[in-house]
């Protein structure tokens, strides 16, 4: 998979941080007989033109998301994903255009499926955990958020890990004894 980036949408703010970048790809034209299986994994065979233009979808479904357009983002994510189904940072940013089209369920879903793709996805883990609270379940809220600072923590983010426990504890969610 090329360079990717997501849109962080961390405890219910849909800021983005600094560092999310911006890319697009422009998709080369495909030429004759590259259909053999070399031709397939060859550099500008079919795998990387098909990867080209779901990076680019993805690059446009997050200028639309920042400008707003949700429902147009969605889409864009969605043909992405129809190129590249196992490409979690675009579950994770159609999580973030769902939460902010107000589509709670299908942002727990695709938060869910980034975190199935990429287990390690810290920022996944806090924004499903906002969700969990949102719906009102601390339990899962509780773990989720803990997860994401551990998380965060071992990735060298401690003013995340930080950041994740101090909203836990403001929103009082602990475990019930």
């Amino acid at each position: 998979m090329g360079t990717s980036h997501r849109i962080y949408w961390l405890l219910g703010i849909t800021a983005v941080f600094s560092g999310v970048a911006l890319f697009v790809t422009q998709m080369g034209l495909i030429k004759p007989g590259i259909a053999s299986p070399e031709g397939l994994r060859a550099p500008g065979g079919i795998a990387a033109a098909i990867e080209d233009r779901s990076l680019a979808l993805h690059s446009e479904g997050i200028k639309k998301a920042l400008l707003g357009d949700y429902p147009s983002a969605i889409s864009d994510y969605d043909r992405a994903l129809m190129l590249s189904p196992k490409n979690p940072e675009i579950y994770y940013n159609r999580a973030v255009a769902h939460y902010s089209a107000g589509h709670s369920e299908q942002a727990v879903q695709d938060f869910d499926r980034a975190i199935q793709l990429q287990p390690t996805m810290a920022e996944a883990y806090a924004n499903r955990s906002t969700l969990h609270l949102e719906i009102g379940d601390p339990a899962r809220a509780l773990a989720d958020g803990q997860r994401a600072a551990d998380l965060f923590e071992q990735q060298g983010e401690p003013g995340l890990a930080t950041e994740i426990r101090d909203w836990l504890r403001q929103h009082k969610i602990r475990a019930i004894h």
